[in-house]
């Protein structure tokens, strides 16, 4: 069995073959982890010699470059047979077997070597930063389309990627893996999507993972982003909980709880822009929604927001759409009469606001024709203003995903 060292710079070296006697030992434990000297620096971890075709660019490595590339064709085709249940966890595995450098180990050592010193070890590297939202979800079509056995399942999720994950968030990584991390945190489920008889069946979320995301949202979160994130993720808790109540009900009281607390927050308070606490609290509504139960508090709540001629557009439409998912009885119930006169009442301001919108379009087109071309853009910002976000775009958030620094930001 072999292990990862490294030199005394601090940089990964190749495999030393220690014999089968370390066969037990995960190969891929001991890979450095390098980190820069500058004091705003971010945790890198290095990927696994083994798989790390850097290092072989120059054409004197070619040999090197080409052995590099089989290991990790070698690994994917192992780890396809591990994911549909065709090898079992604890099977030997030699990899690069006839080569000097060949190492021996399991299955699961296998797995645990290829996603946390492969697969995330480059989710770290600077130059993924703009690409993360892809590898992201990559590798969650690549976990729930290819994944067909429940203990290799649960071996990925449960022991490497939720722990994996809890180290990117609480470690010094950049924001934009942690933010990336929480995000996969929510797309995590209890077992593969396939029936043993290889049909595919209504994805469980896993109850870890959404106690874990509670947790942030009841206080844990170190910033907006990873507050975000976590909602993000109990909103698909909470939707698929309609389908496949996994969620205790003190739980959902709990989300329901915390979704409040947001709903009822004033955004002076937080230290948020008013977009980034409505995007927020628009999340907030949605989640109530999904849960769809009321305890004398939250559709009243709800009308209220409607009502509220200094809550923006966007917010009111989020809280009446929010009326239309909850499951109605003798305990869950709005007043008829008064909330359909909110709902008509924001109806009116809506059309109003369009006829506005259109007004401005036309007077700017106007003096844009007559060479008046400086009172373009204060129409036009007044007629995206008008809306505030009403078309549910990315746009009521301070300019999409690049205005997470409106709400308490990504840490940069």
């Amino acid at each position: 069995m072999g292990s990862i060292t490294a030199n005394s710079k601090g940089n990964p070296v190749l495999f030393k073959n220690l014999g089968l006697s370390l066969l037990l030992f995960s190969w891929f434990s001991s890979v450095t982890v390098a980190i820069a000297q500058e004091p705003s620096s971010y945790t890198e971890i290095s990927i696994a010699p083994q798989f790390d075709l850097a290092p072989h660019q120059a054409p004197e490595a070619r040999t090197q470059l080409n052995q590099v590339k089989q290991n990790i064709n070698q690994a994917r085709a192992q780890i396809a047979l591990v994911l549909r249940g065709e090898a079992q966890l604890n099977a030997s595995f030699t990899l690069g077997e006839g080569t000097p450098n060949a190492v021996q180990m399991t299955n699961q050592a296998l797995l645990k070597g290829w996603f946390e010193n492969y697969v995330f070890a480059q989710f770290t590297h600077a130059k993924s930063m703009g690409d993360l939202a892809n590898q992201r979800l990559a590798f969650v079509n690549e976990l729930n389309t290819r994944c067909q056995n429940d203990a290799a399942y649960q071996q990925i999720t449960n022991n490497i990627v939720l722990p994996q994950m809890q180290t990117f968030i609480t470690g010094n990584f950049h924001p934009a893996v942690k933010y990336n991390a929480m995000l996969i945190i929510g797309q995590i489920n209890q077992q593969s999507n396939y029936n043993p008889d290889q049909t595919r069946r209504v994805p469980v979320p896993s109850t870890v993972a959404l106690n874990y995301l509670l947790q942030n949202v009841q206080g844990g979160a170190a910033n907006d982003a990873l507050l975000l994130a976590s909602w993000v993720g109990i909103l698909r808790n909470v939707s698929m909980n309609r389908v496949t109540n996994h969620i205790p009900g003190n739980n959902q009281i709990a989300i329901a709880n915390e979704a409040m607390n947001l709903l009822n927050q004033d955004a002076s308070t937080t230290g948020r822009t008013l977009s980034g606490q409505n995007w927020l609290q628009r999340r907030a509504l949605e989640v109530l929604s999904a849960i769809g139960r009321d305890d004398g508090q939250i559709l009243p709540k709800i009308v209220a927001i409607i009502k509220d001629d200094n809550a923006s557009i966007s917010l009111r439409l989020s809280a009446a759409k929010a009326l239309h998912y909850f499951y109605y009885d003798t305990q869950t119930k709005v007043v008829v009469e008064d909330t359909s006169n909110a709902l008509g009442l924001l109806a009116i301001k809506i059309c109003r606001n369009e006829l506005a919108r259109v007004e401005a379009e036309k007077e700017a087109e106007a003096a844009q024709a007559a060479g008046g071309v400086g009172d373009f853009g204060a129409g036009m910002g007044g007629a995206m203003g008008g809306m505030d976000g009403a078309m549910g775009g990315m746009g009521g958030m301070d300019g999409g995903m690049g205005g997470m620094g409106g709400m308490g930001g990504m840490g940069f």
